[in-house]
């Protein structure tokens, strides 16, 4: 599975869940959490994973900007079988979040330069 894809799956996973509520138990059995998703896709997650159906459809009503993009990007309806092979295939990836999103150790050159004086204080 490339980072692509891994993408898509995520994505999928949340879509399903903001349809269907009720798929969360089967998400955090297969050991699914927001760990699982890059920065930008966890509150939608979050959201999934808590809110009732009401809650999700009046917020979808508002087009609450951190559901709305995924809601009407594709309908992804799943029954708890398909939830739980799809959720699986997540939690097991090889790929983590760290190796699709690291934290760079090196900061970016902003133009400053450092220099270094010299010491004219002699003996």
């Amino acid at each position: 599975m490339n980072a692509d894809n891994l993408y898509q799956l995520q994505e999928n996973v949340i879509i399903a869940a903001l349809r269907r509520p009720t798929l969360g138990s089967t998400i955090k059995r297969a050991g699914v959490s927001e760990r699982h998703f890059p920065i930008e896709l966890r509150p939608a997650f979050q959201i999934a994973m808590t809110k009732p159906q009401d809650e999700i459809r009046h917020l979808v009503r508002l087009r609450d900007p951190r559901i709305w993009p995924l809601y009407g990007k594709r309908i992804i309806e799943w029954s708890d079988g398909q939830m739980r092979k799809v959720a699986r295939q997540l939690a097991d990836s090889p790929w983590s979040i760290e190796d699709l999103y690291p934290v760079s150790a090196v900061q970016s050159n902003n133009g400053s330069k450092s220099t270094a004086r010299p010491d004219h204080s002699g003996p």
